[in-house]
């Protein structure tokens, strides 16, 4: 069922951006297994899936945590004549209200549409603060933003900054059996008002990309991103003009899933050809770093930087992965790595990653393009003085037996600030298709951690 913000006159629309653009999730058709917030004690999520009975590599919690799961809402069934699947590819926040925010896409190129959910952890309320559909008034079957994919931040306080990202990139979209040799627009910036709860239309600062990671300065009010085609985007928030907004240099090709902003230094990040990039607003200069990323033994071919922690240990380091899951230290100020060790069994891809109060911890997922339920689905608490791995979870198969859900893996994990309540938003899919697609159906969950297991 195709939403009626779309079969509106985008005349129409427009005059009904204010009115609208603040919906309770749920307003489609909902294609759910369950209503409501399921609780459940975590007693038999303590349980090591039988091809992890002998595994030497990990230990797992005493104590369960408990866990609040309930399904996105407002999410509908893919047209026929289309592909994609909701699902959620960004880095959510807990705002400066108490709030989570996480992105939802349809992944599709045609027709492309993302939403901003906010979800209130006191009352599990959903509700939608942004429809690309409504805020940008796409006419249907046109190419759209069928993705949210870099990192949502607050600049200035209260409002939440971000970008939009093809779902379906131009050269690989067919609709209707053709290629797509439309129209394709530029990606868009955007800003959330969360005390209105409305989103407003920052234009668009680069007309030729579209922007699959980005990041912003919160200080400087500095948004940076890369794009599809390589671009790098420095721009000012404050004059609202780019800094920068050009292909780096030929010897240069910053990987498009990393965008790491260093609020002390106010440079920004990132990695090309096994090596740290650094951009620097104050030279408006892009140049390599001596620093390489740490290999795994026996690794093929380049590597690059994925994920990291939002703000600094004690130590002055960034905790960060690289694509075959190598857990290592980033020392902005003397710009040297320092290998800590592989994330789970031989190295897994893992797009996120979330820093305990007192910096001892860092939780994670690990396979998550879609196959975190081969390995039991594992919340994992790694050690960082110890340097040891703790599950807190395998969500898996539990929470198919229970539920009827399987875990394909997910790109946001948030810590609240006493380190007590971990939020992932999931995709994952009911009645999954193990040797298939398990993304389709992405859910909220808050794991309660007990203070007995985050000691630090």
């Amino acid at each position: 069922m195709k939403s009626p913000l779309r079969l509106l006159n985008p005349l129409l629309t427009l005059a009904f951006v204010a009115a609208l653009n603040v919906l309770p999730c749920g307003a489609e058709e909902d294609y759910v297994e369950f209503e409501g917030v399921k609780r459940d004690s975590g007693e038999k999520t303590l349980a090591a899936p039988e091809t992890l009975k002998d595994a030497t590599e990990f230990v797992v919690a005493k104590e369960p945590s408990s866990f609040r799961f309930s399904v996105v809402k407002g999410c509908y069934p893919i047209p026929d004549y289309n592909s994609g699947v909701w699902s959620s590819w960004s880095q959510s926040i807990l705002a400066s209200d108490g709030n989570y925010y996480c992105a939802i896409s349809n992944h599709l190129g045609v027709d492309g549409q993302c939403y901003v959910i906010r979800y209130n952890p006191k009352t599990d309320e959903q509700t939608r603060v942004l429809d690309t559909n409504v805020l940008i008034s796409r006419e249907p079957e046109t190419y759209g933003h069928g993705k949210l994919h870099g990192r949502l931040d607050e600049y200035p306080k209260g409002y939440i900054i971000g970008a939009t990202y093809w779902g379906m990139p131009p050269l690989w979209t067919v609709y209707k059996g053709e290629p797509w040799l439309g129209d394709v627009p530029g990606g868009h910036l955007f800003s959330i008002d969360i005390a209105k709860g409305t989103s407003k239309d920052l234009g668009v600062p680069f007309e030729r990309d579209s922007w699959p990671m980005h990041a912003t300065d919160t200080r400087r009010g500095i948004f940076y991103a890369v794009g599809y085609d390589k671009h790098f985007l420095a721009y000012d928030l404050n004059t609202k003009r780019p800094l920068y907004a050009a292909l780096p240099q030929p010897t240069v090709e910053w990987s498009s899933r990393a965008t790491l902003v260093d609020e002390i230094t106010g440079n920004c990040y990132g990695t090309s050809r096994n090596r740290f990039v650094k951009y620097n607003p104050k030279t408006n200069k892009i140049t390599y770093l001596e620093a390489q990323l740490p290999a795994k033994p026996n690794q093929k071919g380049d590597t690059h930087l994925r994920c990291y922690t939002r703000r600094r240990t004690a130590e002055g380091a960034y905790i960060c992965q690289t694509f075959d899951g190598t857990i290592f230290k980033f020392f902005p100020d003397t710009e040297t790595t320092e290998t800590i060790d592989i994330n789970w069994g031989e190295g897994y891809y893992c797009a996120s990653m979330a820093l305990s109060p007192g910096g001892r911890y860092i939780y994670y997922t690990v396979d998550v393009h879609g196959s975190a339920y081969l390995h039991g689905s594992p919340i994992v608490q790694y050690d960082l003085k110890e340097k040891k791995r703790k599950v807190i979870a395998f969500l898996h198969p539990h929470f198919e037996t229970a539920y009827n859900y399987v875990f394909g893996g997910s790109y946001s994990v948030t810590l609240n600030e006493d380190g007590s309540e971990l939020f992932i938003v999931w995709n994952g899919k009911f009645k999954a298709d193990k040797e298939g697609e398990s993304f389709g159906d992405p859910t909220f969950m808050v794991v309660e951690i007990p203070a007995s297991e985050r000691q630090e």
